[in-house]
């Protein structure tokens, strides 16, 4: 349930991009989860549907294999909202 896991992260810390991020995707830790959020402006779960492959590959930790693999798992969880 979409609500479930929302209410979940939320509770982890306020900004729901970054919970989604580190909780969510293999393999990111909160630093990545950091930068990416802190250079892209990111807050929301709605923020993260916006993000494209370059604007992650201009973040400094992310590159190709990082940046494929956020972008497929936010496409498949949006898929499953659908």
């Amino acid at each position: 349930d979409d609500t479930t896991l929302y209410k979940k992260l939320k509770k982890v810390n306020d900004n729901s991009a970054m919970n989604y991020l580190t909780n969510c995707i293999y393999g990111i830790g909160i630093n990545t989860a950091e930068n990416i959020t802190g250079d892209l402006k990111l807050f929301t779960l709605e923020d993260l549907l916006n993000l494209d492959k370059p604007m992650l590959l201009s973040v400094n930790g992310v590159g190709e294999k990082t940046a494929e693999r956020i972008l497929n798992q936010i496409k498949k969880d949006n898929s499953l909202s659908d």
